[in-house]
């Protein structure tokens, strides 16, 4: 889930990014570590938490184009536990047909 606010103007785009994702289930198979781990648990594992994402982002529309640049900072969803990335980085050319 994410919520954007900012100024969408018909060249800039000026905006403030708040982001939410939680994995609702995972279905593991370790084909490869059951000869060593035979132990090793296979099936649905359910959800094991989430991350927060804020930053924010910039784009400049030309011709039927559009360049954007996203930046911010992961938080993991206790806000304790950060993510192994704790920034993130997007640059995108996105095209209007």
């Amino acid at each position: 889930m994410t919520a954007t606010l900012g100024y969408f103007g018909a060249k800039w785009t000026f905006a403030a990014e708040a982001h939410y994702d939680q994995t609702l289930a995972t279905n593991v198979k370790h084909h490869f570590l059951q000869e060593n781990y035979p132990g090793i648990y296979n099936g649905w594992i359910g959800a094991t938490g989430g991350n927060f994402k804020f930053g924010g982002q910039v784009g400049y529309s030309f011709g039927g184009n559009m360049l954007a640049l996203k930046l911010g900072k992961a938080y993991a969803r206790n806000f304790k536990d950060n993510p192994t990335l704790p920034f993130y980085f997007e640059l995108s050319l996105l095209r209007a047909w």
